[in-house]
């Protein structure tokens, strides 16, 4: 039997690295290279966000995605700076009481700065307008204006007791004043008359005074019964003259305010409202002008406080340092965050509120600007989303609590006027987040219709790698680094490129690439470098992966134990080692994974131990079944498959998923089926379709380097390496002691195409390709694989014919011995045939048995 010739799919060690070419950069360290301002390889992700932040239509907000550190929040801030710059400064807004209807306080809008100021006018307004008011009122014009007004008021009550004094006088009588009361009494020569007088008269005479006085009595109450009315017209009458004269003093403060507001007619509609009911209140406002602010404390100082708060006003939106539209970035999206909120306080048991415990939102410090949100921190917040969503969808901004939100009959407390609102809000979050929005929400789609998605990676082109030195060059700059050498450069865009896990592009982790430019300097700081040179880079790399790679020693060291067990040497039937990856932390590394395989007469079924206890994904369960596709279109064509199998990862007690090990399994079915033993030395990375090509795989090179790591550790024989997919090659960007290994014919890297590239690789033999009838040469792989299927076949043939013999053979026994019980039983009961039941013996154990 002819040995293939393996070495053609041996790769040279110039194709496992795809270094920079130093003649390509005409610098000597980065302080040659002017930085650059725009962003490299993100041209997708430009053109949606200038496209979103130009676009000036309802809905077109912007959610920007892509993997974390590629500078997406960076960019999007440096064209939001851009626009914000050039963008008019927004207005202020300010919540004002409602004299109308205080539980639903009133907005005003105010040029940017003018808010503020607004505040601080009005609260002058009322420190002059006190005591002014108290002046007012002390003042010996107004004094005598009230003595005036009482007299005329008070002058046909007046009047009307005089005629009614003449008419008792004229009848003998007076009207004296008592304590508390008015009595009419007889008179004698101008003194009233004492009893003994009044004793002396005739009776006549005593007789017409008792009527004469019931008669002046009567008018009397009719008198008195108007006194009320006379002084309802004198309090009329004053307050007409209070609010006359308050009017005096307070036209002039308030004409100074309209006139510094002449242009908003709303804030002059609100100082008309203010200025009515100050007239309205002027005893309660000349009762707090007169106290001593200094003196007045308790229960008496709150209620003061309480009612002057009416004339305040509560800022909400201040841009007097605003230049250009507001950028926000809002760390924690709560709904109250988002929105604003109103306090309450407890007064006397009771929970008040009132329009200067109003609070600003983001929505309101970014109106008229951008807002920026981190997508997940927002979906993780009650409520948040469906506030902003309404928000975003009616245009304004509505402060309420959540549970009046949820409950239109909860309690109410205050329903402050919404506020126009005029904002682009930028989400940032993860694609997969995106997409599922898009599927459960159709508002989202409505309301975010610019999609910026960043790039993962960029091409690995001689300009690309220009404009990347140039990108190291603008970070170590940025971050005042010490400049680093050219070497050091090209070995970070290296490294950027085994980051993409492809040698043809270069990772858009630019955060990556600025951390580790800060740790190699930190590096070159305790050498007292004044270069960040390459062994700096390479220690801050080995640094970054020391300090993550503790679950990896611990499994390696399993395996090196022996507590994990892996054969690196020799060959084995029925066994092959897959390789696998793990990721934990953000770090990922390879390692050998043992597959094994055990077969016997069946019926073609395949039976995987990881499926079967659940823990293999879909995508491994897919790879297997692609398997048995390519089985029984292959080989089962003349001839059915009469074998079963089980296939398991040895010792994996984590789950697996994916299909890279499917070129694995298949082969560590193959030796098991053919008994013919794989090389131990190999490990074998791959997908496999249906037609036996093999297909490209993930992660190619933590895989590599996982194995070369346990052989290398336990004694490399010269025979070891790895199989990977043609495909893959591309992905290659291996680390210095892989590609030295290789160079020194210590380790080996195969690439393959088709499964019987594989074949030749793992068991030495020439996997055969069939004639024109379907059949494989002699000697071949393929053709040993026909003939244990045959045998297979053979055995479950003979195994059925031999059964199914037994079977009808058993059949007819039955048949045979089934047609005479009958009668023996007849012949051997006494009962006579016809017999009715009822002459059976009931407790005859015989009859139980039969029945």
């Amino acid at each position: 039997m002819e040995t293939p010739n393996i070495s053609r799919y041996r790769l040279s060690p110039d194709r496992l690295r795809t270094p920079c070419t130093p003649a390509n950069f005409a610098f000597s360290t980065t302080d040659d290279i002017p930085p650059i301002r725009e962003f490299i390889g993100q041209q997708r992700a430009i053109r949606a966000v200038e496209f979103g932040l130009g676009i000036q239509r309802p809905g077109f907000n912007i959610y920007v995605m892509g993997p974390e550190g590629s500078g997406k929040e960076s960019l999007v801030r440096q064209f939001l700076a851009q626009c914000a710059q050039n963008a008019p400064t927004p207005d202020d807004w300010a919540y004002v009481h409602n004299f109308h209807a205080p539980d639903h306080p009133r907005a005003l809008r105010f040029p940017a700065g003018s808010a503020t100021r607004f505040a601080n006018d009005m609260r002058r307004l009322l420190d002059e307008a006190l005591p002014a008011l108290v002046a007012a009122f002390e003042s010996p014009e107004y004094r005598q204006l009230r003595k005036r007004l009482e007299r005329e008021v008070d002058a046909p009550r007046r009047r009307a007791f005089q005629d009614l004094q003449q008419a008792a006088n004229a009848q003998g009588l007076a009207i004296v004043e008592g304590d508390e009361t008015l009595e009419i009494v007889p008179i004698h020569e101008g003194d009233v008359m004492s009893p003994e007088q009044y004793r002396q008269l005739p009776p006549q005479e005593q007789e017409r005074l008792r009527q004469a006085q019931a008669d002046i009595e009567a008018q009397l109450e009719e008198l008195l019964v108007q006194i009320p009315a006379w002084q309802r017209t004198f309090r009329q009458q004053e307050r007409a003259l209070m609010r006359q004269v308050a009017e005096v003093t307070l036209t002039p403060l308030f004409d100074d305010l309209r006139e510094a507001y002449a242009d908003l007619p709303d804030v002059l509609d609100y100082l008309d409202t203010v200025k009515r009911d100050m007239l309205e209140h002027i005893p309660t406002l000349l009762n707090i002008g007169a106290r001593d602010p200094f003196t007045t404390e308790g229960a008496e100082a709150l209620q003061t406080q309480l009612f002057l708060r009416r004339y305040a006003v509560n800022v909400l939106v201040d841009n007097s340092q605003q230049q250009g539209a507001p950028i926000v970035t809002l760390m924690f999206p709560s709904y109250f965050q988002l929105v604003g909120r109103i306090d309450q306080i407890m007064q006397n048991g009771s929970i008040i509120s009132d329009f200067t415990m109003i609070h600003a939102g983001a929505l309101h410090k970014a109106n008229g600007g951008y807002l920026l949100i981190e997508a997940d921190d927002l979906f993780h917040e009650p409520y948040a989303w469906d506030a902003l969503k309404r928000a975003l969808r009616h245009g304004h901004i509505h402060i309420e609590t959540p549970d009046a939100m949820l409950d239109r009959n909860a309690a109410k407390t205050l329903e402050p006027d919404p506020i126009p609102l005029n904002t682009k809000v930028i989400l940032l979050g993860e694609r997969g987040l995106y997409y599922f929005l898009r599927d459960i929400d159709d508002d989202f789609g409505e309301l975010f219709k610019v999609v910026a998605d960043f790039e993962n990676d960029m091409p690995r082109t001689p300009e690309m790698e220009q404009q990347y030195a140039k990108l190291i060059a603008t970070l170590v700059q940025k971050n005042g680094l010490r400049p680093a050498t050219r070497a050091a450069v090209l070995r970070l865009i290296e490294t950027s490129a085994r980051w993409a896990g492809d040698a043809q592009r270069l990772s858009a982790q630019l955060r990556d690439v600025e951390d580790v430019l800060q740790e190699a300097d930190y590096h070159a700081a305790q050498e007292n470098a004044r270069h960040i040179h390459t062994r700096h880079i390479q220690r801050a790399l080995a640094a970054r992966e020391e300090r993550l790679a503790r679950y990896r020693d611990a499994v390696w060291r399993d395996i090196l134990d022996g507590l994990t067990r892996v054969q690196v040497q020799g060959k084995a039937v029925g066994q092959l080692n897959g390789l696998a990856v793990r990721e934990v932390g953000g770090y990922a590394f390879g390692h050998p994974s043992r597959i094994t395989a055990r077969v016997w007469i069946g019926h073609g079924n395949v039976v995987d131990i990881d499926r079967e206890t659940n823990m293999a994904g879909p995508i491994h369960n897919k790879g297997l079944l692609t398997i048995l596709g390519l089985l029984n279109g292959r080989y089962a064509n003349e001839i059915p498959l009469a074998f079963s199998a089980s296939l398991t990862f040895e010792q994996s007690y984590d789950g697996i998923e994916g299909d890279s090990a499917s070129v694995a399994e298949l082969c560590t079915l193959l030796s098991a089926i053919t008994n013919v033993p794989a090389k131990q030395s190999l490990a074998v990375t791959g997908s496999i379709d249906q037609f036996g090509v093999i297909q490209p795989i993930g992660a190619v090179n933590e895989k590599i380097e996982g194995f070369f790591a346990i052989c290398n550790a336990l004694g490399l024989t010269g025979d070891q390496g790895v199989i990977i997919p043609s495909a893959n090659v591309r992905h290659l960007m291996l680390s210095d002691e892989v590609v030295q290994a290789v160079e020194a014919g210590r380790f080996h890297i195969y690439a393959v195409e088709t499964l019987e590239d594989v074949i030749e690789l793992l068991f030495d033999m020439p996997a055969g390709t069939p004639d024109e009838h379907g059949a494989y040469p002699e000697g071949t792989f393929n053709a040993l694989l026909v003939e244990k299927l045959t045998e297979f076949a053979r055995k479950r043939a003979t195994y059925d014919k031999r059964f199914h013999r037994e079977d009808e053979e058993e059949e007819e026994k039955k048949e045979e011995w089934g047609a005479h019980p009958a009668e023996e039983d007849d012949e051997q009961s006494d009962t006579p045939k016809g017999a009715p039941e009822s002459d059976k013996d009931e407790n005859d154990p015989q009859e139980e048995a039969t029945a």
